[in-house]
């Protein structure tokens, strides 16, 4: 058997009579032209009307369909643009057979770099105005992309300080080689003449250059500059440090589309949380706004002005604490989260301590002793305590101070010698035997303990002391959107940045840059949208009614509304983490639409009525891991089979 053969290279063949006929009804293209035709251009700052006199330019039209429909194939090289505009059929129907210079091209994103982010916005409206945004929250992140500055035009004050030294040392090494090549007579494989004059000629260019940035710098306050991008900073990046911009976006919770970016020179996130929630709510035309961030903008400052503007920043507290607290003069101004005045706090007692009744009988003997040779402790109760590490005074390892507790000795001691759960003392070097005083102090009603840990102890600075009147806002925020957080925004940034093959922008200057990530996160909203709407196989609006939960629409079709139900049921999973969460829905699925019942799916997976019950509650209550693990080996089965039995039936 031979091998499949192609057609003859000189066979005559009928080709469709027209360009459109290569263009199928689902293309992607034609939903470029369609929404690249729906915006009004002039309004966006682009050159609607052609020139009246000399040789008529190109469409902006036709170039941002152009620009489009590559940012969507991966092809951002305007070269490679006009390559593919030549011989891409797909193209060819999308511009007419109009092929402009790779020039027109890059000069056309270069030149309406401002314009081309009204268009990002201008799909935004129209993602919000089908209803395929949430108005909740979002989630705000950053990530670096790698500015158009190479590493050695890239300084440094302190560096670049060194380096002179060391190039101003090395012309001096080498005027000095000069002089004596002038003088002696040439050696073998020794620098002549000429390769010391060209060596110079380098580290005189070099040590203008370094003079030049250090003025630069002395002149703008800044401690580095990059000179080919000026508008790049050095910053952190995977691969070291490295001149990059710092582009920020606003990825909704809904559907993961991105809402809004920005294309920084901030270092850090520190202070950009506060923006990105303004123009996320800008561009869902909303009033009040959830930003989800990560511990990078946890700026104090950020959040309590969020907090007042009536939005919720929720982001990681301080570690060790489960909300922040922020002191301020009392105003009219309404916030999110708790108010609680001075007065009232100190009611509660949360500045004073209570005393707690504990009832303790005397012990054995009022000490812990120490064994140094077994290295143990008997505490007064006669238990044995172990050795535990060494101590940590003021935060500092200490190898003099060993601990000793047992927390299994202290769980099971009716008359322990702390209301805790363990107690752990320590002992100094050469320290063999330590007073315990519990006992007596809970004899004479002497235990207190702090009312509210919720409160600390305050120290008024000398601006908050002359307030008439101030008050504490504490903000817990909501840990299980924190958790969801990655799974939300991580995505945009990597499908972005595998597109492009690497983190690296085309263009210079931040504005254009602005411009090149517009286009990026424009394809990327675009192909998501396509993407689910051909997933589901219904148009945008319909989708939209499914999301607020109006099937009216749908066929009466039992199986067409099962399998429309099983695609939102994965679509939904595919973003949750929560493995107990998918094991109940897919039992759901058996029960609900496969008709099994419990008592079968029981029977099959070796387990009791009741644990299926539990799972099948709402909310699904806790069973144990072992019957979990076969309920998740049955329910995987099942769903296979019946997926193939399904199959069977429709190809029949």
């Amino acid at each position: 058997m031979g091998y499949i053969q192609g057609a003859d290279r000189n066979q005559v063949i009928l080709l469709p009579d027209t360009l459109d006929d290569y263009v199928g009804g689902d293309n992607e293209v034609r939903a470029i032209d369609a929404f690249i035709d729906s915006l009004d251009i002039s309004l966006m700052g682009f050159k609607a009307d052609p020139a009246k006199e000399g040789r008529p330019g190109y469409d902006p039209r036709d170039m941002l369909k152009l620009y489009m429909y590559g940012y969507l194939n991966h092809i951002r090289s305007s070269r490679r643009l006009q390559k593919e505009a030549s011989r891409n059929v797909e193209l060819m129907w999308l511009l007419r057979k109009v092929v402009s210079d790779f020039r027109c091209i890059a000069d056309f994103r270069k030149d309406n770099a401002k314009s081309i982010r009204e268009v990002f916005r201008a799909f935004v409206r129209l993602c919000n105005k089908a209803g395929m945004l949430s108005h909740e929250s979002v989630v705000i992140d950053g990530s670096k992309f790698r500015a158009v500055n190479a590493d050695n035009k890239s300084y440094v004050s302190s560096n670049a300080k060194k380096v002179l030294l060391d190039v101003e040392e090395k012309i001096s090494r080498y005027m000095k080689e000069l002089d004596e090549a002038d003088a002696a007579e040439s050696r073998p494989g020794a620098l002549t003449k000429e390769d010391i004059v060209g060596v110079l000629d380098y580290l005189e260019r070099r040590k203008a250059q370094l003079t030049e940035a250090l003025e630069q710098m002395a002149g703008s306050g800044e401690n580095h500059i990059c000179t080919t991008d000026p508008e790049s900073r050095l910053m952190k990046t995977r691969d070291g440090i490295r001149p990059s911009f710092n582009v920020q976006t606003a990825v909704e919770a809904k559907n993961h589309l991105i809402v809004h970016y920005d294309v920084t020179s901030e270092c850090t996130d520190w202070h950009l949380l506060g923006d990105g929630i303004n123009a996320s709510k800008a561009a869902l035309g909303v009033e009040n706004l959830e930003g989800i961030a990560d511990r990078g903008y946890s700026n104090d400052e950020e959040i309590l002005q969020c907090l007042l503007n009536g939005d919720t920043p929720t982001t990681h507290p301080n570690k060790g604490e489960k909300s922040r607290m922020f002191r301020f003069q009392k105003t009219d101004t309404e916030v999110t989260g708790e108010v609680v005045s001075y007065a009232e706090m100190k009611a509660q007692g949360g500045l004073e301590k209570a005393p707690v009744e504990v009832r303790r009988e005397p012990p054995l003997h009022p000490y812990f002793e120490r064994d140094i040779e077994k290295d143990i402790v008997i505490c007064p109760m006669g238990q044995t305590l172990f050795y535990a590490g060494p101590g940590h005074p003021n935060g500092k390892k200490d190898p003099c101070i060993r601990r000793y507790h047992r927390l299994s000795a202290c769980l099971k001691c009716p008359n322990k010698c702390t209301p805790h759960k363990r107690r752990i003392v320590s002992f100094k070097e050469g320290e063999t035997r330590k007073e315990e005083a519990f006992y007596e102090k809970a004899r004479e009603n002497r235990i207190v303990r702090k009312t509210s840990r919720r409160f600390k102890v305050i120290t008024l600075s000398e601006e908050e002391s002359s307030w008439d009147e101030w008050v504490i806002l504490r903000f817990y925020p909501n840990q299980q959107h924190l958790r969801k957080r990655n799974t939300v925004v991580e995505h945009p940034y990597g499908t972005v940045k595998r597109w492009h093959g690497v983190g690296y922008l085309l263009t210079k200057g931040k504005q254009k840059a602005a411009a090149e990530m517009g286009l990026s996160f424009l394809a990327y909203n675009f192909r998501r949208v396509d993407t689910l709407s051909k997933y589901l196989q219904l148009p945008v609006e319909q989708i939209r009614k499914l999301s607020e939960g109006d099937v009216g629409f749908l066929p009466e079709d039992s199986i067409y509304r099962f399998n429309i139900f099983n695609k939102i049921t994965f679509l939904y999973l595919s973003a949750v983490e929560d493995k107990d969460l998918k094991l109940c829905a897919f039992l759901k699925v058996l029960v609900s639409y496969h008709g099994l019942s419990k008592r079968t799916v029981a029977k099959m997976a070796g387990v009791e009525v009741k644990n299926i019950e539990r799972m099948l509650s709402n909310p699904p209550k806790k069973v144990p891991e072992d019957i979990k693990y076969k309920v998740a080996v049955t329910v995987m089965s099942l769903r296979f089979f019946l997926k193939d039995c399904e199959q069977e039936n429709i190809n029949c």
